[in-house]
Formats: C-alpha cells, sequence, structure tokens
C-alpha cells in the first residue's frame, strides 16, 4: 500500500532551501530582543552607580533624564519593535527586514544608545527620532492602508447591488 497520495509526503520529498546569513536576522524579534536585554543588564548597573553619586556624569543629559529616555527609547522601544517586526510578518504574511536591512535597523538603535554616552544631545535626538519613521515601511503600513481600503470599496459595491433588493416589499405584503 502506497502513501504517495497525501500531500505531506509530497511537501516532505521537496527539499528546504539552505538558509544563508546569521541566524539572529532572519526575524525581527531575535536581535532587538538580544538588544534589549543587554541593554537592561549593562544599564541597571550604571543607573545604581549614577543614583549613588559615584562618577561624575558627562553625558549631554543629567542621569534621571538618561534614564527615563533609555527606558523609554532604547529597553521598550527595542522589545516593541522586535515584537511588531515578527508579529507583522505572522499577521500580514508580507515578508519584514531581515539581513542587512534588518541588520541597519539595529545599528540604527545602538548608535543611538551610545551617542546617548559619548555624542552630542542633537545627534542623540535624530538617531532616536530616525528609527520608528524608518521602520514604518518595512511593516507594510500602505499595503494595509491598501488592503483596508479594497475590503471597504467590496463592501460598498455590495451594498449598492444588493441595497434595493433588501428593500422592496416582501412578495406576500407582509411588513418585515
Amino acid at each position: 500500500m502506497t502513501t504517495n497520495f497525501l500531500p505531506i509526503f509530497k511537501a516532505a520529498a521537496a527539499p528546504m532551501p539552505a538558509l544563508q546569513g546569521l541566524s539572529v536576522l532572519r526575524l525581527g524579534f531575535r536581535p532587538f530582543y538580544l538588544a534589549g536585554t543587554l541593554l537592561a543588564v549593562l544599564a541597571v548597573p550604571i543607573w545604581i552607580v549614577l543614583f549613588l553619586g559615584h562618577p561624575a556624569w558627562t553625558s549631554t543629559l543629567p542621569p534621571l533624564f538618561w534614564h527615563a529616555h533609555e527606558m523609554l527609547f532604547g529597553f521598550a522601544v527595542a522589545i516593541i519593535v522586535g515584537f511588531v517586526l515578527t508579529a507583522a510578518k505572522a499577521w500580514t504574511g508580507l515578508p519584514t527586514p531581515r539581513g542587512p536591512a534588518l541588520a541597519a535597523l539595529v545599528l540604527l538603535w545602538l548608535a543611538a544608545r551610545i551617542a546617548a554616552l559619548i555624542g552630542p544631545y542633537v545627534l542623540y535626538a535624530v538617531l532616536d527620532l530616525a528609527l520608528l519613521p524608518l521602520l514604518a515601511p518595512s511593516l507594510y503600513v500602505f499595503a494595509l492602508l491598501a488592503a483596508g481600503l479594497a475590503w471597504s470599496a467590496a463592501f460598498l459595491i455590495y451594498l449598492w447591488r444588493y441595497t434595493p433588493w433588501l428593500l422592496r416589499p416582501r412578495l406576500d405584503g407582509k411588513d418585515g
């Protein structure tokens, strides 16, 4: 008895293509979750030392503002971007940045973290504000908007076609 008629055996017969590049750069959550975790591991001891007042702070921001900024634009953005890049791929089926494009986004995030410690405030602000707008096209905002408009248009065509039929009186003359 042969089992070749089942689709799972046909799918298993086709070899999977070899994946190229670093595995950490294949899905958006991998580098951003890792980066957010490393930031948390490194920033907490730095914050404790600064809070206790041991070294003189020479950054562009006072320690309290640096801490608040890194919690929002450093840790939270890394985790949210990682989640959204992975969820957008799962929910829409559209490809998200991977490989060099994903590495560029992670390096932009990392450059902002480094600029917070050694760079001028303008560079720090520009790098932090650049990440999210650069990410928006990769999340296919326009593709999702077009899909929403297509569904709306389909619904309007449905209403245009079937509303007269739905509103005409019943054939037996009764209400309803």
